[in-house]
């Protein structure tokens, strides 16, 4: 869970982290009922990002007369806040477009019933011709022709 802060830098790195963690523990999913809250979380999580795009978007924006260059140019720094509001805002619409294609597949991927594995079935058989009890295992052993003798 990512901290609780009023300090956005602070909340920034925290998200980063979480993003590049989230990004390698997904790279394998063992099990696949397991993609349910993949899904649903990564739908939060960018419905959470396109508002942030939206509100730096609108900072620079609101704040381009404070905007300077490294040189003290006001109009050029006023220019680069109002050109980096336009692609924040687009970058939210993509944001906001992609994360309706990701409700999209959470929606399909709610329907699926995901079968056992071969791997899991094959353990599930295995598990099924072992005796119960260690007891029976053991009067197993010792049946004729067996390895445990």
């Amino acid at each position: 869970m990512l901290p609780s802060s009023d300090d956005p830098a602070q909340a920034a790195e925290a998200f980063g982290t979480a993003v590049a963690d989230f990004a390698l523990a997904s790279r394998s999913i063992d099990n696949p009922e397991d993609s349910y809250q993949v899904l649903g979380e990564l739908q939060a999580g960018l419905t959470a990002l396109v508002q942030v795009l939206s509100q730096m978007s609108s900072f620079h924006d609101r704040e381009r007369g404070r905007a300077v260059t490294d040189h003290g140019d006001a109009a050029l720094g006023a220019e680069h806040a109002e050109t980096a509001a336009y692609h924040l805002k687009q970058a939210s619409r993509f944001i906001s477009r992609a994360t309706d294609e990701v409700i999209a597949g959470f929606a399909c991927n709610g329907q699926i019933a995901w079968r056992r594995g071969p791997l899991a079935e094959t353990l599930a058989e295995r598990e099924n011709t072992l005796p119960a009890s260690p007891e029976a295992r053991r009067d197993r052993s010792r049946s004729p022709g067996s390895f445990g003798r």
